[in-house]
């Protein structure tokens, strides 16, 4: 058994540990953020990368990192065991002595499933008020005579990212019920705008969200077993047909869209979920050009970066690139590599900021910081539990993208349909507390 093979072996064992200690105390239900995290790890930290190192793929962005697998999965290895110590070092609440963690979720009120419709009423209005203030026709857009282009911003980038709340407003319809019709308008309307909009990660957050929610809500008998399944199946076909017709759903040709399963490639799953080998690639760039760690600059400091608008920070533009993605940049060889969009893990990510020692240092920190969001969840409450399922699945963008600053963005947005639903519902609640106080005139 040669190295490489070694370390990934290594890493199932270690995966599987994980998943040992989180059934051991509790499962998946109250543990969501910490499997989620192990889940996303598995596929592309170890599983996508030595199937490419089976495959005999040697290089990324034409810059060779054949030698460098073995060093890869060690790293991605040691990142996974000081998450894993760095989450259960932190105590747990003590476990309430009941088998249903929500008894609500199922009969959830009407007045609920209107606030959620009113959430998404309000951010998709946010949207297209965006769209239509940078002076795009919203008609127009929506017909296919106007392309927005990819990551538009409209009038306000900080407008048009109300769109990240739709994926929220998805999990919500099945967390409360919505009725089907209703939802499936929700559902579809969103995805056609993430469509328009060029960014299929959304759609995908929304799939992931939506089956968390039914693991929750699961009483298991045949019928829900058979629903999952066929959602399953249709999630994976969504998401393989939205990657091989990507260009074609962007430039709004659909007379030559490909629908037959059988005709799609499914080796794109891994073409799109090699992070680990980007990471790679930043490793060799170490070893071979010097290049520098940014120490934390990118992940501390461009948050605030990225939140200042361009009229206070007048000369904004000028911090861009962020150290980590001149760094990642740099780290290849060729000079367009730029513009190719390869993106390195989190894990990756602690590499630039300080080497093996800043990937056992983040990757404990962010056990922690999981942990100690984890505490302070209510599993009987919905409220809360639907903040959990949108900062578990928020996760995905930073371990798959690995910049922080894009993470905070994300989750940012996807919470707020959260609070905006919380106020609605309080509302709801007063007014329906005012007419039981108010007596009756005769």
């Amino acid at each position: 058994m040669d190295l490489v093979t070694s370390y990934f072996f290594l890493g199932l064992t270690s995966v599987s540990i994980g998943v040992l200690l989180g059934n051991a105390n509790g499962g998946i239900k109250r543990h969501l953020a910490y499997f989620f995290c192990l889940s996303v790890y598995l596929f592309y930290l170890f599983i996508t990368p030595f199937y490419m190192y089976k495959m005999g793929v040697k290089s990324i962005i034409l810059s060779d990192i054949s030698d460098y697998y073995d060093d890869g999965l060690n790293m991605s290895v040691i990142n996974l065991c000081s998450f894993i110590i760095g989450y259960w070092i932190v105590r747990g609440k003590k476990l309430e002595l009941t088998s249903d963690l929500n008894p609500s979720l199922n009969s959830a009120e009407k007045s609920e499933s209107k606030n959620v419709f009113k959430t998404y009423i309000i951010l998709y209005g946010i949207v297209l008020l965006n769209i239509s203030l940078s002076g795009a026709s919203v008609l127009n857009v929506f017909l296919g005579k106007s392309v927005l282009g990819l990551g538009a911003r409209g009038f306000s980038y900080y407008l048009m990212n109300a769109v990240d709340g739709l994926i929220t407003t998805n999990i919500m319809g099945v967390l409360f019920n919505v009725k089907r019709r209703i939802f499936l308008i929700m559902l579809f309307s969103s995805f056609f705008l993430f469509i328009l909009l060029g960014f299929r990660y959304r759609i995908l957050l929304s799939l992931i969200g939506i089956g968390i929610v039914w693991l929750y809500k699961i009483q298991f008998n045949v019928r829900t077993i058979i629903l999952p399944t066929v959602f399953a199946v249709f999630s994976f076909y969504l998401i393989l047909f939205s990657t091989f017709n990507r260009k074609n759903l962007f430039e709004k040709n659909w007379l030559n869209l490909t629908y037959n399963p059988s005709l799609f490639d499914y080796s794109i799953i891994f073409e799109q979920t090699r992070g680990a080998l980007a990471d790679m690639a930043i490793i060799r760039g170490f070893e071979i050009k010097n290049l520098e760690h940014d120490y934390g600059v990118t992940t501390f400091f461009y948050p605030f970066i990225r939140l200042m608008p361009r009229f206070i920070l007048t000369n904004k533009d000028g911090y861009y690139p962020s150290p980590q993605l001149s760094t990642t940049i740099k780290a290849y060889d060729i000079p367009y590599s730029a513009t190719v969009g390869e993106a390195t893990t989190n894990v990756g990510a602690f590499y630039i900021h300080g080497g093996i020692y800043g990937v056992i240092l983040g990757s404990f920190l962010m056990g922690v910081l999981i942990k100690t969001f984890n505490n302070r969840i209510n599993v009987k409450s919905n409220w809360s539990l639907l903040l959990n399922i949108t900062f578990s699945v928020s996760l995905f963008q930073w371990i798959t993208r690995g910049y922080f600053p894009q993470w905070i963005d994300t989750f940012v947005y996807m919470a707020i349909p959260v609070y905006v639903f919380r106020e609605l519902s309080k509302k709801t609640l007063t007014k329906r507390l005012f007419k039981k106080k108010t007596p009756k005139t005769a």
